[in-house]
């Protein structure tokens, strides 16, 4: 489902694509098309600006509007998927939960 990566992460933030390549999608405004299978009862991929391959052993940086703009989503897989996306916590996020955690 497409998403803008919450404020309260740093950003850039990554994500390293490997196993087999895989397609992330990009876009202001990203919609979900349904399968053309009707025996599928599922969905079929997403319509968005931007679709990116992303092969085995690349890693992709989203910072400025690509992370706070750009809704992104990675569409249903068609073989093997390992995606590991690292995020950090703002510096002052991490202070208030910590003070939080100490009452």
């Amino acid at each position: 489902c497409p998403v803008i990566t919450h404020h309260d992460f740093a950003r850039p933030f990554c994500t390293i694509s490997l196993a087999s390549e895989q397609a992330v999608y990009l876009g202001q405004l990203i919609r979900p098309v349904p399968s053309p299978d009707p025996g599928s009862n599922g969905l079929g991929g997403y319509d968005a600006a931007t679709e990116i391959g992303l092969a085995p052993g690349s890693l992709l940086v989203l910072q400025g509007n690509g992370a706070d703009v750009c809704q992104h989503c990675t569409p249903p897989v068609t073989m093997g998927r390992v995606s590991i996306t690292l995020r950090r916590i703002r510096p002052a996020i991490s202070k208030q939960i910590k003070e939080a955690g100490s009452l």
